[in-house]
């Protein structure tokens, strides 16, 4: 899973810096979903693709319906009400990477995935 991540964090970078730094949960989500479909689905060289056993053209769609499974029903995603850092946004941006990976691949890279979120304590940081 950590592979994908530096494919994740460089979009995610982008969308963070350009974007202000008190922005709602819902207007993040709304705009890192596109980023993070074509990021897994077309960006280069992107691992997600070497264990995608769909189409490319299936890809993009099931991506977003993973994004929406973690985001709405995934108990080990706990997103704030704002991000409100760069820190903040690459953090949760690579939560939310980790459980669009975790949960195609399930069983053991599931299980994981909840451990680790288990361990892990995000940026309190502000900016």
């Amino acid at each position: 899973m950590r592979r994908f991540n530096i494919v994740v964090l460089l979009a995610l970078t982008q969308i963070a810096v350009a974007q202000q730094f008190n922005m709602p949960k819902q207007q993040w989500l709304t705009r890192l979903k596109p980023i993070m479909s074509q990021g897994f689905c077309k960006g280069a060289g992107s691992p997600f693709m070497q264990i995608y056993k769909g189409t490319a053209e299936n890809c993009v769609a099931d991506v977003e319906r993973l994004f929406d499974a973690c985001t709405s029903n995934e108990p080990a995603v706990v997103l704030p009400d704002a991000l409100t850092s760069v820190s903040q946004a690459n953090w949760y941006g690579q939560v939310m990477g980790e459980c669009i990976s975790a949960h195609y691949q399930g069983g053991a890279a599931l299980e994981a995935f909840h451990a680790l979120q288990r361990t892990l304590t995000p940026p309190k940081d502000v900016g």
